[in-house]
């Protein structure tokens, strides 16, 4: 009996010794798993404003039916200037990294050129092949606008897109003849557009960006008269192949209506 509680006891010291060495034992140290990066999250409307300037090039040929017999010319013209306006979009990013959206801009322009001579020739009657006087062309590209898709690629906070669509503008301009009668012509052409940027999202709702974008205008048709006594009227046909180029700057505030919360980084 006495053997079997001495067993006992030395069973149960042995057992309480034990715990107390596991307890001063550390566990091994288990590295933390890296934090999970924040992606920032494209999704959603935005609305903007947008600054720059840009060149265009205009080739033309034309037409006159005069008193004395038709005339036909021919130029080019260089135009450049400053611009301003606003742009609307929504984006919808997917797969991680891609994004697809739709934009509309305006933007008035001051792309003027400082006044081209044209000097028509006689192309029927009995003046033909002689000159048939010189006049000066006076024209502006006023204002000008895109309907266009986007398709990018986000890392992180820097988009990089492609754009293209459809264009529109709206320019005036005068022609001044050697004998002072001056006509006043606009036209409002509509032709396509592409392009490419780069966007930064530098606060959580707040972007970015640097813009080129071409806007190409061909066949636009301008028509009109100048009466110049003893002359009579003399009725003018123009048809002309714009090219414009666009260099622009904008910041565009990001709604996000379309995803989860923005955020600014990792």
């Amino acid at each position: 009996m006495r053997r079997l509680l001495l067993v006992v006891v030395l069973l149960l010291a042995a057992s309480l010794a034990t715990r107390s060495m596991a307890a001063d034992v550390e566990p091994p140290y288990l590295p933390k798993a890296p934090p999970v990066p924040v992606l920032y999250n494209w999704t959603g409307f935005y609305i903007g404003v947008n600054g720059g300037g840009g060149s265009s090039t205009q080739s033309f040929s034309g037409t006159q039916s005069t008193p004395l017999g038709s005339t036909a010319f021919g130029s080019n013209d260089g135009l450049g200037g400053a611009l301003a306006g606003g742009h609307i979009g929504f984006n919808y990013q997917f797969l991680s990294s891609l994004v697809v959206g739709v934009e509309a801009d305006a933007d008035w322009t001051n792309y003027t050129n400082p006044g081209t001579a044209v000097c028509p020739t006689f192309t029927s009657g009995a003046f033909a092949g002689l000159p048939a006087g010189c006049a000066t062309n006076n024209q502006t590209l006023n204002d000008f606008g895109t309907v266009r898709g986007r398709l990018g690629y986000a890392w992180n906070r820097v988009l990089f897109y492609g754009t293209g669509g459809w264009a529109w503008g709206h320019s005036s301009g005068n022609s001044i003849p050697l004998t002072g009668s001056t006509a006043s012509f606009s036209n409002s052409p509509t032709g396509w557009t592409a392009g490419a940027g780069v966007e930064w999202a530098f606060l959580p709702h707040w972007t970015a960006r640097l813009e080129y974008l071409f806007l190409d205008f061909n066949n636009v048709a301008t028509n009109y008269s100048t009466t110049a006594p003893p002359l009579g009227t003399t009725t003018t046909h123009i048809t002309s192949n714009n090219a414009v180029n666009v260099w622009r700057v904008g910041v565009s505030y990001l709604f996000n209506f379309g995803g989860p919360e923005p955020v600014s980084g990792y």
